[in-house]
């Protein structure tokens, strides 16, 4: 056995020939409990202290090395005092918290945020615009240039890459029957096994707002003209086209159903302030749906599926004012309602989805904010990254 008096004195206790032989072992902080497990492990339960897992080296009274440290959890016990205040000036206040005694007693602060693990960190020679991920690509896209760079058990550029490199792609994305698609300022290419198809925008237009999904996609000009694509027979064909009074800062499909070829609706967020569901129907292609007036620019759409809800899907949408807005879209009609607001940063909302039916959304403004859905009870989380 195991003992600790107050001071945090251990002794090993063993029983022979109805004696009891206590002898000096090692010296740790005050514990609440301590459990020998298997493998030569003890586990420490800390009073006012961390709690740790030693590795029992030896029991010899010879040995000046009988523990070692392998881990430690984090112990805030016994708290005494905390509150909460956004001392910070944040998007989310602070617990400020007294705890511990003796050389043990520290002040801290808990933020609320998931936690990350960085895997790899890459000097960039600028800061890139935006970064698009495909495949095991990363797509660094400046404002002049792409920047590819493999992502296997390193991060590594590469340059022998069949893309162009020597535009700003404004989106890169895998579509099906194997085709890649990268949109620049001037056009869009299309990447298949056998061939490479160049689109270049009429009378010298640029391309100002694009989405895809993996059978469309739509592009939106300078001129307020925006174009639609479907994907036929392995290469995008234009399949319409349609014409908005107000510019168009940003648009997005929704996602693709099951036994569907194409996605439902279109959602477009305008400089007039307010964002738009089009249909994408053969029948009433173009129709507007519904609409929605925005306090803010919008500078960012993306859809995501609504799990356990048939008849619901997710519009968000970023707002130059930092505010994050989650609009509820029903599936038979495409109307609008039931919406959500946050305020998450102080730059502009961008937001990035996890691919078609995702229901994970990273927004990005001051912080990065992630949206989650969980599957099991409908229900959702909307929380930073804890990461500096």
């Amino acid at each position: 056995a195991l003992l600790q008096d107050e001071f945090g004195s251990l002794f090993t206790a063993s029983i022979a020939l109805e004696s009891l032989d206590i002898r000096p072992f090692d010296h740790l902080p005050i514990a609440t409990s301590m459990a020998f497990v298997n493998g030569g492990f003890l586990f420490f339960t800390g009073f006012s202290s961390d709690h740790r897992i030693y590795q029992v080296l030896s029991f010899n009274e010879s040995s000046e090395d009988r523990l070692h440290l392998v881990d430690s959890i984090t112990n805030n016990s016994p708290l005494l005092k905390g509150f909460i205040s956004n001392v910070g000036n944040e998007e989310i206040p602070q617990f400020y918290f007294s705890s511990g005694c003796g050389e043990s007693s520290s002040i801290a602060t808990i933020r609320v945020g998931i936690n990350v693990t960085e895997y790899a960190i890459t000097e960039l020679p600028k800061q890139p615009r935006r970064i698009d991920s495909f495949s095991n690509y990363l797509a660094l896209c400046f404002e002049d240039s792409t920047t590819f760079l493999n992502v296997a058990d390193s991060i590594e550029e590469v340059s022998d890459v069949p893309f162009r490199t020597n535009v700003e792609t404004l989106l890169i994305s895998e579509l099906e029957d194997d085709v890649v698609l990268q949109i620049y300022p001037t056009g869009f290419t299309q990447y298949t096994k056998e061939r490479r198809l160049d689109w270049i925008a009429p009378s010298g237009l640029i391309v100002t707002a694009c989405c895809c999904n993996p059978r469309q996609a739509v592009i939106c000009l300078e001129d307020n003209t925006s174009l639609y694509f479907e994907l036929i027979g392995g290469v995008l064909r234009e399949a319409g086209r349609f014409r908005q009074s107000a510019k168009i800062i940003c648009v997005a499909l929704s996602p693709v159903p099951a036994q569907r070829q194409r996605a439902r609706f279109l959602a477009i967020g305008g400089e007039d302030l307010v964002i738009r569901v089009l249909s994408c129907d053969p029948g009433d292609r173009f129709e507007q749906l519904a609409l929605q007036a925005a306090a803010s620019q919008p500078c960012s759409l993306v859809f995501s599926e609504k799990t356990l809800q048939v008849d619901i899907i997710y519009l968000h949408v970023g707002l130059s004012n930092g505010v994050y807005v989650r609009l509820d879209v029903k599936k038979s009609s495409g109307a609008i309602g039931n919406p959500f607001s946050r305020y998450i940063g102080s730059e502009p909302v961008r937001l990035y989805g996890s691919g078609n039916n995702s229901i994970r959304i990273a927004a990005l403004s001051s912080k990065i904010w992630i949206y989650d859905e969980d599957k099991e009870i409908s229900d959702f989380s909307f929380l930073p990254l804890s990461y500096q």
